[in-house]
């Protein structure tokens, strides 16, 4: 392996020059001293990026061209990313310690989605996705202080998440055959409706409280306000547009015109009466009156 980094030197003068080199050489040892201890010789890049990961491999850069360039032992992107999210689902398991129900149940869970991997019906990445809702619901059931979820909690926890009804199905379909318990994944739109408006309410009441002449400001409140307002919602993309083509009302507020429609919005006071010239800047052109 000694010759092995000498040859790395010598790349490494000719492709970036003698002050780089000599500057940046000594980073790069201990990934080869690494590499002689663990396999003698180099190994092919899956084993790589299984050892030092996606991040550990980026911080050696240099070295990896010159492995790709003499030793033609190139980055595969699918290998990099099914490694990243096999890490990504270590590190959610190691939270839940199989000494504990909720953690019997999580790695219960994986244990059945690996299986159906095995029999390509899914990914790492589509288990690790899966997971997600099952641990954020895990989470509250602990915070509970319970074992495992009943009704109650899981309508709390799909009330303040209904998206992810859907991607919680299988995790509620495993606990009931595993453990015995009955439990249904359903969604109240009323409540759900109910929970969001208390929730755009604080923001709204957080950003007037915390109202500055930042040109962010307007940004932040317009999409929470047509939400709020108007049940109306808008991707980010289209916001410039929008606010490009606002029409001034009067000291109180604006209106965005949404799929050919005018929906008025108000604007906290505060900061049109202090700071109307900077508020006013945060659109690209002056508002139509």
């Amino acid at each position: 392996m000694a010759k092995e980094f000498g040859s790395f030197g010598d790349w490494l003068l000719t492709t970036y020059g003698g002050k780089t080199a000599a500057l940046s050489i000594h980073r790069y040892l201990t990934f080869f001293l690494e590499i002689e201890k663990v396999w003698g010789s180099f190994p092919d890049y899956r084993s790589l990026v299984g050892h030092f990961k996606a991040e550990g491999l980026r911080r050696v850069q240099r070295p990896m061209r010159w492995l790709s360039a003499i030793h033609e032992i190139k980055p595969d992107p699918e290998i990099r990313e099914e490694t990243s999210e096999r890490t990504r689902l270590d590190n959610i398991l190691a939270l839940y310690p199989s000494s504990t129900i909720a953690g019997q149940a999580i790695h219960g869970y994986v244990a059945r989605l690996k299986r159906r991997q095995h029999e390509g019906k899914t990914t790492t990445r589509s288990i690790r996705l899966a997971l997600t809702p099952a641990v954020g619901l895990s989470q509250l059931v602990i915070r509970a202080g319970h074992d495992l979820p009943n009704q109650k909690l899981l309508d709390a926890y799909l009330t303040d998440h209904p998206g992810q009804k859907a991607a919680i199905i299988g995790f509620i379909n495993f606990l009931n055959r595993e453990y015995q318990i009955d439990i249904k994944a359903r969604v109240d739109p009323k409540l759900t409706r109910r929970n969001r408006r208390k929730k755009l309410e604080a923001a709204l009441s957080a950003m007037m409280q915390n109202g500055s002449n930042d040109a962010g400001f307007l940004r932040k409140w317009t999409p929470v306000a047509l939400e709020y307002f108007h049940d109306v919602k808008i991707p980010r993309r289209m916001l410039r547009s929008l606010l490009e083509s606002a029409e001034y009302v009067d000291e109180l507020g604006v209106n965005l015109v949404v799929n050919s429609r005018r929906h008025y919005i108000p604007v906290p006071t505060s900061i049109l009466s202090k700071n109307s010239g900077a508020f006013r800047q945060t659109l690209s052109k002056p508002l139509k009156k």
